[in-house]
């Protein structure tokens, strides 16, 4: 049973902007924030209608492959390979494919997986009833491998914000209901809290993370409230281990209503898509002043590269399907301040062409920290589902670039935002395209 007692601490007002442009069925702003109160069980909330999309404007993007040549041929497998056809994995593999042991216990799902192959997890359909189809995600908890939904839904999709968890060490790993949603009564309308003081339903995207410095699974701001997606740059947390929410104004808001939530980098720290920095260690926001490649937008997916401490932006056009229509792709290493636009080696022509040509949206990317290579993936019907890119990072700004094919189920029309991650206890990457669908996991090493 979820435990839903409330912690007690100093409330303070949230903050709000009117934002143009998110196209997901209306997109108006307005109102002030809520504030905390005492924590409310009980029925679950309404729920709206289907998803919408949602996109807004960008800028201009970045080079392209810096030369005519073919690609030396995409990896069909899908396992991934350097532009010299290397596999660059460190995991233990026979001549056939099959993976070396793991770090730590083997789940009885993933017993005798393929190498490179997604396979489905049985029973993981449905996400415990978190809409977290409507633009939403789940959030990583990396020291126990657990998958978290928070408040997933918002705008015409859903006013439910109820938090669930599924465990991907279990043996039959099942979605569990760790705080129920607000009742029906306490819902209210584009706030960025309920009247018994929960945050409430919005879309996730990829705002939400789990700080280990803090013990907290924390939600970088409120973005497409329930039903007509007005934006809060509220700061919240979920305490997993009493499975209650901190109050309102625990956590300040955004610095300078500078974007949601988008990265944690590798001292756990957040960073948002206008680059402001929330440092868990002082639990303040800080602006690092970032400068360089100020023609290149970026918006979603980012991803941290461990090994060279640097954040990592690829998308279409401004990420949702909007702005100048063209590839946007730079990097910023963390040792400074200026950003970098990253360009594609003449192997890579291929597989630029084909993600010029996909115009992918609402896209999926993490780090696969053991083959040092990032995993991109849009998954929509119109896309190609199953057509992921491999992209190999180097110490320059020149990089490779391939395409991997897959067979998986096409991604809902929400996109796949934030449902993709590299679990680094099962040397792979977990991926949900639709709730009805469940879970899917790759192993790569």
């Amino acid at each position: 049973m979820a435990n839903t007692t409330r912690r007690t601490f100093v409330s303070a007002a949230g903050l709000l902007l009117a934002l143009p442009g998110l196209n997901c069925g209306g997109g108006s702003s307005g109102g002030s924030s809520g504030t905390g109160g005492s924590s409310g069980t009980g029925g679950s909330s309404g729920t709206g209608g289907s998803s919408g999309t949602d996109g807004s404007s960008g800028t201009d993007g970045s080079s392209g492959p810096d030369g005519s040549t073919g690609s030396d041929g995409s990896s069909s497998s899908g396992v991934p390979t350097s532009s010299d056809g290397s596999t660059g994995s460190t995991g233990s593999t026979d001549s056939e494919g099959s993976t070396g042991a793991l770090p730590g216990r083997t789940p009885a799902w993933l017993e005798g997986a393929p190498l490179n192959e997604w396979i489905p997890i049985p029973g993981t359909s449905g996400a415990g009833g978190a809409a977290i189809d409507a633009f939403s995600s789940f959030a990583l908890r990396q020291d126990t491998s657990e998958l978290f939904c928070l408040c997933c839904g918002g705008h015409s999709d859903s006013s439910d914000n109820r938090v669930t968890s599924i465990n991907l060490m279990d043996d039959a790993p099942v979605w569990v209901l760790r705080h129920a949603p607000s009742a029906a009564e306490d819902v209210l309308v584009d706030q960025p809290y309920n009247a018994d003081g929960l945050p409430s339903s919005r879309h996730t995207y990829r705002h939400n993370f789990w700080v280990p410095q803090l013990n907290r699974l924390m939600m970088i701001g409120c973005r497409g409230t329930w039903p007509n997606a007005h934006h809060y740059f509220t700061v919240d947390g979920f305490d997993p281990d009493t499975n209650t929410w901190d109050a309102a104004g625990t956590w300040p808001s955004i610095l300078d209503n500078g974007g949601f939530g988008q990265v944690r980098d590798g001292l756990g720290g957040i960073w948002t898509t206008g680059f402001r920095r929330f440092d868990p260690a002082t639990k303040a926001w800080s602006n690092p002043g970032i400068t360089g490649a100020a023609s290149i937008n970026v918006r979603t997916p980012v991803a941290y590269d461990s090994a060279r401490d640097q954040l990592f932006c690829m998308q279409w056009a401004d990420g949702f399907a909007a702005g100048t229509l063209q590839v946007n792709a730079s990097r910023l290493l963390l040792s400074g301040t200026t950003r970098e636009a990253i360009s594609f080696s003449p192997a890579s022509s291929e597989a630029y062409a084909q993600f010029e040509a996909d115009k992918p949206g609402w896209a999926g990317m993490d780090y696969d920290t053991v083959n040092d290579k990032f995993l991109f993936y849009d998954g929509r019907a119109n896309i190609g589902p199953g057509r992921m890119y491999w992209i190999t990072p180097s110490d320059g700004t020149t990089w490779d670039m391939e395409i991997a094919s897959f067979v998986l189920p096409a991604t809902s029309a929400g996109g796949l935002n934030g449902k993709i991650a590299y679990v680094p206890a099962l040397r792979g990457f977990v991926l949900m395209p639709s709730s009805a669908d469940g879970l899917f996991f790759l192993r790569t090493a």
